[in-house]
C-alpha cells in the first residue's frame, strides 16, 4: 500500500463531519440485507468489517446482534466508527487502523469478515495479499464477502496514471492518490478461483462475492 493511497484516504475521512455522515445513515439504505441474513443462518456471532469507512455498514450489523470489530487505513475513519456506534447506544468492538493487507487480528477470530468496497482500490499483487489476510482472522467455515465497484465513464476520464496490472492511480483533484482497479465478473472470478463461494455476482453496480472458508 503506496504512501499516497494512505494519504489520500486519511485526507478523505478527516473531511467528514459527523452530523453529515448521521444524515447520510438516516438516509441511504441498507444494501445487504442478504448478506445480513446468510450471516444469520451461519450462526455469525464475531464479525469484522474490513475498511470500516465511517461505520455505516458496522453500525448496521451491531444493531442486528453481531459482535463488530474492524479495521480501516485511516484512522480517522476509525474515530468516527467509534463515535458514530457509541452515539446509537451501541458497544465497539475492537476498531484498528491499519491496511487489509496487514490485519492486525489474530488467526480465526472471526465468524465472518465483511469487505465492501476495498479490495477494488487496490492493486492486483495487494488485492491477492489482503484476501489472504481475511481468510486468516475467518474462523474454518467463516464467511467472507466481497464487493467490487464497476468502473464506469466518468471513472476513466479523471487524470490518472496507469500502472503495470491495469489499475488506475488518479493523479488530479479530490481522487489524487486513489487507487482503483477496473474488475469485472470475470477478473474476480480469476481472484477468486477454487473458493467455496454461495454466490458471486454482478449486483447493483459492483461485483459481490460470498464465499465459506474451508473447514479444516
Amino acid at each position: 500500500m503506496t504512501e499516497n493511497t494512505e494519504q489520500y484516504w486519511e485526507q478523505a475521512w478527516s473531511r467528514e463531519e459527523m452530523e453529515r455522515l448521521h444524515s447520510l445513515l438516516r438516509e441511504r439504505p441498507f444494501d445487504k440485507q442478504e448478506v445480513l441474513e446468510q450471516f444469520q443462518r451461519n450462526r455469525v456471532k464475531k464479525l469484522c468489517d474490513v475498511g470500516c469507512g465511517f461505520g455505516f455498514y458496522a453500525s448496521h450489523f451491531a444493531r442486528a446482534g453481531f459482535a463488530v470489530s474492524g479495521i480501516d487505513i485511516a484512522a480517522s475513519s476509525v474515530q468516527l466508527t467509534r463515535q458514530l456506534l457509541r452515539e446509537q447506544g451501541l458497544q465497539p468492538g475492537e476498531f484498528a487502523a491499519a491496511p487489509a493487507t496487514d490485519i492486525p487480528f489474530a488467526d480465526r477470530s472471526f465468524d465472518a469478515v465483511f469487505c465492501n468496497s476495498v479490495v477494488d482500490h487496490m492493486t492486483l499483487t495487494e488485492a491477492e495479499r489482503a484476501i489472504g489476510e481475511m481468510e486468516r482472522i475467518a474462523a474454518p467455515g467463516g464467511l467472507i464477502y466481497l464487493s467490487f465497484d464497476l468502473l464506469d465513464e466518468d471513472d476513466w476520464a479523471l487524470p490518472h496514471d496507469l500502472l503495470p496490472d491495469g489499475s488506475l492511480r488518479y493523479t488530479q483533484g479530490r481522487r489524487e492518490g486513489m487507487v482503483l482497479h477496473p474488475h469485472s465478473l470475470q477478473t474476480v472470478q480469476k481472484l477468486l478461483a477454487g473458493k467455496n463461494n454461495i454466490f458471486l455476482r454482478e449486483h447493483a453496480g459492483q461485483v459481490e462475492a460470498l464465499y465459506q472458508k474451508e473447514e479444516l
